[in-house]
């Protein structure tokens, strides 16, 4: 399913570069997701996976501006607040 999500200055401020479940955007989706799913972000992708109640992984490309965002966050430290739309799996989104 499409989503639009809001990376805000309070992800941007919580994150940590460099981690993949950290970073502002993995901060921006992980409210989205049900509690069991979890959220890894690189430059170019998003995984989403799960152990409960069986192992589950689905990978979502980044669309080109998320993933420049992403990368100059992780070599600065600094990231502008910005919106961006992903196809995030259903059985990850919650109910």
């Amino acid at each position: 399913m499409e989503v639009t999500i809001p990376v805000t200055q309070e992800h941007i401020s919580a994150g940590s570069p460099l981690r993949l479940g950290y970073c502002p955007v993995a901060l921006a989706i992980k409210p989205l997701l049900n509690d069991n799913v979890r959220v890894a972000v690189t430059w170019a992708t998003v995984g989403f996976f799960t152990q409960e109640p069986y192992f589950r992984y689905d990978n979502t490309p980044l669309d080109t501006d998320t993933a420049v965002s992403i990368k100059h966050y992780d070599n600065t430290g600094q990231m502008v607040p910005f919106w961006f739309t992903l196809d995030i799996p259903e059985w990850a989104l919650k109910s």
